[in-house]
């Protein structure tokens, strides 16, 4: 249940995630320990491909301490989708509902302490809405509120409440003037109005629609930033995206030297020199850590192995939970929809902001589809008891 707890702890601050992350690596490796569990071979062949994939890509690149570093780091954030999955028989019946509530509760509270926070960083000089507004986990953690809220918590006024959360929550993000973020949180909400609450497609693209509109009536100014002074399609995308688009063409027009392997796992992030993330746009220059793209980074820095093997990893985990989503029983269908709904969040944001080696990507991204994909690993006979 531990893991939870971590887009909450990111709000805390760098220290508190980390503190909680290896705390619970390991309580893992203490309480797992001795106890003969059985994955699914779908689930851990893709992912044990996937890590000795970016492993041969540190290796090959020869960044060192410095590249071996960034792998385990992926090693670490990613293996919790695995060790929450074993985990799972441990915790009885009912364990998976249980962490998806748990999850919602953080989702909850995650908007009362935000709220509560922002009159003091609004009085302090210097306040920048898009930078001091921490909403990045607001949109993979609204389909577990909602969900929490409209079918788990037992009030007569919980449509009504659930309703005040949402409009709290889109408030919150718009206010933060991060289009990303805005952009995740329609197609999460989405996703959840059409597998979770059932509505027809017409409907969700209104509602979305209309989140838009409400965007553009608040802070449309700013969320176009002086797009309408371009007039072909190339110059309005590559000033509406903060020059994403013309960092993806620099990025495509200058292949890494090893097209199969890679220039290194995280070697974009530690190599400011690099050409390709220096961005000249109109009379502005300047860096970027990384690409903005989850599939351009991997392309970039693991290569096309690399990148073939996390598009497996995602794709036989998508096929198989929404395999799940059409066949399962009422109950589990709800369960897959929310996790999907939040994955679908994840998904957004990591094609135009977060890399593949973030947390929301490689932790609570690996942890949905995981959940939504397996069933619950079973015990052997005679393991021992946890």
């Amino acid at each position: 249940m531990l893991p939870a707890l971590l887009p909450l702890l990111q709000i805390a601050g760098r220290a508190a995630f980390h503190v909680t992350g290896v705390v619970y690596l390991l309580w893992a490796l203490v309480s797992l320990s001795g106890c003969r569990l059985h994955v699914e071979r779908r689930i851990w062949l893709p992912y044990l491909l996937l890590v000795v994939t970016f492993l041969a890509s540190v290796l090959r690149a020869g960044t060192g301490l410095d590249g071996i570093h960034s792998w385990l780091d992926f090693v670490l954030y990613s293996c919790v989708s695995l060790i929450v999955l074993i985990s799972l028989p441990c915790a009885g019946d009912g364990g998976r509902e249980r962490l998806l509530a748990l999850i919602g509760v953080v989702g909850v509270a995650a908007v009362v302490v935000l709220y509560l926070a922002l009159p003091l960083q609004v009085s302090r000089p210097g306040f920048v809405p898009r930078t001091s507004m921490r909403a990045d986990n607001l949109p993979l953690l609204t389909p577990f509120a909602l969900h929490l809220l409209q079918y788990r918590w037992r009030h007569p006024w919980r449509q009504g409440i659930a309703g005040l959360f949402l409009l709290a929550v889109v408030l919150y993000v718009i206010g933060s003037v991060t289009r990303t973020t805005l952009l995740a949180l329609i197609a999460a909400l989405a996703f959840y109005a059409v597998a979770v609450l059932r509505l027809r497609l017409r409907a969700a693209a209104a509602a979305a629609v209309v989140i838009v509109l409400l965007a553009g009536a608040v802070v449309g100014d700013v969320l176009i930033r002086g797009a309408e002074r371009h007039h072909s399609i190339t110059e309005f995308l590559d000033v509406a995206s903060s020059g994403r688009t013309e960092l993806w063409r620099q990025a495509l027009q200058s292949p890494p030297e090893n097209i199969w392997l890679g220039v290194g796992l995280g070697t974009l992030k530690r190599q400011t020199g690099n050409e390709v993330l220096k961005l000249q746009f109109g009379d502005q220059s300047g860096r970027v850590k990384h690409l903005h793209n989850f599939v351009l980074d991997c392309w970039y820095e693991t290569g096309l192995i690399g990148l073939g093997a996390l598009l497996l990893w995602l794709g036989t985990l998508g096929y198989a939970a929404i395999r799940r989503l059409r066949t399962a029983d009422q109950s589990t269908r709800m369960q897959v929809a929310v996790l999907l709904s939040a994955a679908m969040a994840i998904l957004v944001d990591a094609s135009l902001t977060h890399s593949y080696g973030s947390k929301q990507f490689a932790a609570y991204l690996f942890l949905f589809l995981v959940l939504a994909a397996a069933d619950a690993p079973r015990a052997r006979v005679g393991a021992p008891a946890a």
